[in-house]
């Protein structure tokens, strides 16, 4: 729901700003904060989660731990968002060193407003921990709506006024009715007479920190670094790679989020098991499904990416021009949120088994060669050429997150596991293709929607038909097994 949420809330934005220098003022800026609003959930779940969980049979352990979590959590909100909100016009004049007034004062106050949204983010994330760890997921997952809904309303209420600080603005509401909402229902865990700040499970937590955060690089300052890149090769692309993240995350999400989320309690619970081989194959069973629902949907996006960002963006200040340059880029991105939907489940999988070593040298490894790549690839191909080195990066990523996962003597990777993404890979290629010649055949005279939802039925129908005869695939088969005992009388 947060992902449809999100394309709903870039709707909005697409409407009121289009492409305009205006749009990737504030799409430069947020790539700066958004490494922490995206680093705080997971580095608090990466870190915090395994020990509350284990701490779920000791009330009076757990509310040490839990208090010592927050007091430290509002002590590094207020240090973050002081340093950042008093940095803003250098970080600015550091991104878009040749922006000129009245955007530039527009540009650092929408930097000062999202810094202090960071502040709020980082106390958001250690409450949705707390839920979490009590596997209260629905709750969380109706806060987690706010965001994109606050964020389209503020837009489509003072856009005219604000400007891009609405979105600021919706942004940083959002955080703290999170927090009105989030707080009550942690309050029995936080009693701050009783809390030990130097505990020996919060020691061990802080030393945990930095190796999750490593091993968030790529996906936090991926952002970062194609938009530092963009800019010095063609700054006006910079609202493609905006929209185009945006499609990625909610893709991302919608697949792939959801389901770590709500398995990482039974992971962490479950890790210490003798028994590695049975460990694996549940993390396999998860993996196999994510795969499954992430090429469909990514698929379907980069082959009907001129349709979609028409029906969905093209109105008001976002017009053809900005249609075409997007979609030149929208193709890479969905390759990697195929990879990132993935990488969400594989990344719990090695917080669980406590394997923080591995996971941060992984994402200093992808981020290094994600510089690298971007640069080399930028030079000679442009911004095209940026968004390639963004897909492949994300790629390599998870390539070595399966060959690197294992339990005991279990490997993930198996020739099990390569041949199920590879048919996978050809049933939905071949369904997909098949319903862009169908597609382009309906000539265009037929309303946008019909196309895209002709589209979306042929490739349903066809990878079905594939994965149940030719091509057999398990995962299809039973779906369509539970679809028919659920549904067909």
């Amino acid at each position: 729901m947060a992902g449809f949420a999100g394309m709903l809330s870039q709707m909005v934005l697409a409407h009121a700003f289009g492409t305009s220098l205006q749009i990737g003022a504030y799409f430069a800026v947020t790539s700066v904060t958004g490494i922490l609003i995206g680093l705080a959930p997971v580095v608090y779940a990466g870190s915090i989660l395994p020990t509350l969980m284990r701490l779920n049979g000791n009330p009076l352990e757990r509310v040490r731990v839990t208090s010592a979590a927050l007091v430290w959590t509002l002590l590094l909100g207020c240090g973050v968002g002081l340093a950042g909100g008093g940095f803003s016009p250098q970080i600015v004049g550091l991104l878009m060193p040749g922006l000129q007034e009245p955007l530039l004062s527009v540009s650092v106050q929408v930097s000062r407003l999202l810094w202090v949204t960071v502040a709020v983010s980082l106390l958001v994330s250690v409450l949705t921990t707390v839920h979490h760890s009590k596997r209260r997921f629905l709750r969380v997952a109706g806060i987690s709506l706010l965001p994109p809904v606050s964020v389209a309303l503020f837009v489509f209420a003072t856009s005219r006024v604000l400007g891009i600080r609405s979105i600021a603005a919706g942004l940083l509401a959002a955080g703290l009715v999170q927090v009105v909402v989030l707080l009550p229902g942690g309050l029995c865990d936080i009693k701050l007479r009783r809390m030990d700040l130097f505990h020996a499970e919060v020691l061990q937590i802080v030393r945990r920190i930095l190796p999750v955060a490593l091993s968030l690089l790529p996906f936090t300052m991926a952002p970062f670094i194609v938009i530092y890149w963009v800019l010095r090769i063609e700054p006006a692309a910079v609202p493609f790679f905006g929209y185009s993240q945006s499609f990625a995350t909610v893709l991302s999400v919608a697949v792939g989020y959801g389901i770590a989320v709500v398995t990482f309690p039974d992971l962490a619970a479950s890790s210490d098991a003798a028994d590695g081989g049975a460990f694996v194959a549940r993390v396999e069973t998860y993996l196999r499904f994510v795969f499954l629902a992430a090429v469909a949907i990514g698929l379907f996006v980069g082959v009907f990416r001129g349709p979609l960002l028409k029906l969905l963006l093209e109105r008001g200040a976002f017009n053809e021009a900005s249609v075409r340059g997007t979609a030149g880029v929208l193709p890479w991105y969905a390759v990697a949120a195929v990879c990132v939907a993935c990488l969400n489940l594989l990344r719990n999988t090695y917080y669980a088994r406590k394997d923080y070593r591995t996971v941060a040298a992984m994402g200093l490894l992808i981020t290094l060669v994600l510089v690298l790549l971007a640069g080399g690839l930028g030079h000679w191909f442009s911004h095209e050429g940026v968004a390639a080195a963004y897909a492949c990066s994300f790629a390599l990523h998870l390539f070595l997150a399966l060959v690197w996962m294992r339990s005991g003597s279990a490997r993930l990777l198996s020739w099990s596991l390569i041949s199920y993404m590879a048919r996978v890979l050809v049933v939905l290629g071949i369904s997909a293709s098949a319903a862009a010649c169908v597609h382009k055949g309906l000539g265009p005279n037929v309303p946008l929607w019909a196309g895209a939802a002709a589209g979306a039925l042929v490739t349903f129908a066809l990878a079905v038909t594939l994965g149940l005869t030719l091509i057999p695939i398990r995962e299809i088969q039973r779906l369509s097994a539970f679809v028919a005992a659920r549904f067909v009388p």
